[in-house]
């Protein structure tokens, strides 16, 4: 049976939730889930470009994106198809993948470690490189908003792309820092900006910093998430942050976390949070914080990025290969 069958078929009110929620939270491990998911692994051995797995990104068609730190693949449920970014020898082939995006139109947008960001649509590439305005070749997160825009954050600032111009967004306009590690577009358009010295909003084209805690300002941020409800969940090194309004709570391995540098959130349809850190996946569901296994029944080993597919499986890239958490029995 193929995993993705579309393919083969061809702000306050977060608070008050925010704050019921802690209340009830508690610690679970093993499968005692309101909904259990049985995990599926893909490696290089399966055909995977490299087995450290450090984005995915699901296209309107269906296809599943994935990549790793030795390139790009496609997967269509049952094979990967390996994609070269640059005709033979060009410096884009096999380059490390560090963050993948989807636009509305099918295009894919795929940024790199070290060689800027590509667009592949209806078969044709087009890089863009700091030689055409990008604020810098070392690419660490996209977003495509809803008004079309794509949002590039680098080692040296934010890009907004739009209809073939970029706009600079940097620490003399308003940044906290340069390095923009993670960013997602909130309800009203508003676009977080997590950096490697704290968090901005930029709303309308301004730019403003968001306080958390005045601890949270001088932290290094990994992962940011807007949850349904007015909730804005950011990842650190210190743990896990949800905040609405000036109220916010903390998660740490303390109090449940399998580990303190958050790489990666998601907030599935069901209104699950999912949490992946360099220790392990967490999932906050019907106020407990669930340990996510493999299907060894161990802990997954440092998760770099989080996926939901249009069916609604969960896919988690790790260290050591591609996993996919599906509800029910998996069958092949």
């Amino acid at each position: 049976m193929c995993l993705l069958p579309s393919v083969c078929r061809a702000n306050r009110k977060g608070f008050i939730l925010l704050l019921a929620w802690a209340l009830s939270i508690s610690v679970t491990f093993g499968f005692t889930q309101p909904i259990q998911y049985t995990p599926r692994c893909w490696r290089a051995s399966d055909g995977l470009p490299h087995d450290a797995v450090q984005a995915i990104a699901q296209t309107p068609d269906g296809y599943l994106w994935i990549g790793t730190q030795n390139g790009l693949a496609r997967f269509d449920g049952m094979q990967f198809t390996p994609v070269s970014l640059g005709a033979e020898g060009n410096s884009f082939q096999q380059q490390a993948i560090t963050c993948l995006v989807a636009d509305s139109g099918g295009a894919l947008w795929a940024g790199t470690e070290a060689n800027g960001v590509c667009r592949l649509a209806h078969g044709e590439v087009l890089h863009l490189t700091e030689s055409r305005g990008l604020a810098s070749d070392a690419i660490r997160s996209l977003c495509v908003t809803r008004d079309g825009a794509v949002w590039i954050g680098t080692t040296n600032g934010l890009n907004r792309y739009f209809k073939g111009q970029f706009s600079y967004f940097s620490i003399t306009n308003g940044l906290v820092h340069n390095v923009v590690r993670a960013l997602c577009e909130e309800a009203d358009g508003s676009l977080l900006v997590a950096t490697a010295q704290g968090l901005n909003r930029i709303r309308q084209g301004d730019v403003s910093t968001v306080n958390i805690s005045t601890d949270l300002a001088l932290w290094s941020l990994r992962a940011v998430c807007a949850g349904n409800n007015g909730t804005v969940w950011v990842g650190s090194h210190e743990g896990l942050t949800g905040f609405a309004g000036d109220e916010s709570l903390h998660f740490t391995t303390f109090n449940g976390l399998s580990g303190n540098i958050v790489k990666a959130l998601l907030e599935d349809r069901q209104g699950d949070l999912w949490v992946g850190s360099y220790g392990g996946l967490n999932r906050v569901s019907g106020g407990k914080v669930l340990l996510e296994l493999n299907q060894d029944g161990e802990g997954f080993d440092m998760v770099n990025a989080l996926h939901e597919d249009h069916e609604g499986g969960i896919w988690v890239g790790t260290k050591g290969g591609l996993y996919r958490l599906g509800i029910g029995v998996f069958t092949t």
